[in-house]
């Protein structure tokens, strides 16, 4: 007897199924802000460039930062934190670099932990780490720290999003499978909305 034929037996979906669906609706719902977080701290802003008396507006003397006495920047980013202009703008987007490169990480190598510690385990294992990398990269003064924190969080929500997708369709029977995936699926959407 395998699974499905169980599920038939029982029931495929009742009260149980549609409260873990909602638990896992609501972490999935949550992974917009840890993944386009991007958007947000590492938007471009206009920067000022003082040299003695001299300034330039959005571009640097010789194209690097060190011909620059000062730098008056728009608004507070990563950008203004670090000085990420100019001949160091590409720094900035080695950030989101560093998450993709965790996506990878974590998707060979967290679906096959979930499988020897269970989902539910690796679910809340994986948001945990989230989480913890998340606010270290928030609070890190340290350039490399938030590089190394946000390869870490791609790494984790990697983990996170496999563990969510699978445990949805083992919890319940064929014929909700797809109603149930669409909808732990649809959390992004709505997770991007409120963001």
């Amino acid at each position: 007897m395998d699974i499905d034929e169980i599920y038939l037996e029982i029931g495929e979906s009742g009260a149980q199924q549609i409260k873990y669906g909602a638990a896992i609706f609501l972490i999935k719902g949550f992974t917009p802000f840890m993944v386009l977080q991007y958007t947000f701290v590492a938007r471009a802003s206009s920067f000022t460039c003082f040299s003695g008396k001299k300034k330039l507006m959005n571009q640097c003397f010789e194209d690097t930062t060190t011909k620059c006495t000062r730098i008056e920047y728009s608004e507070e980013t990563i950008i203004s934190e670090w000085d990420l202009v100019c001949e160091r703008n590409w720094m900035a987007k080695a950030t989101m670099s560093a998450l993709m490169l965790g996506f990878l990480a974590g998707a060979l190598l967290l679906g096959n932990l979930a499988d020897r510690i269970g989902r539910k385990s690796n679910l809340m294992f994986t948001l945990l780490g989230m989480l913890f990398f998340n606010v270290v990269s928030g609070y890190t003064p340290d350039f490399n720290v938030y590089i190394i924190s946000r390869f870490l969080v791609g790494f984790f929500v990697a983990g996170n999003i496999l563990s969510a997708v699978v445990l949805t369709s083992e919890l319940v029977g064929p014929t909700y499978r797809g109603i149930y995936g669409l909808v732990v699926m649809g959390a992004f959407p709505v997770g991007i909305i409120f963001l």
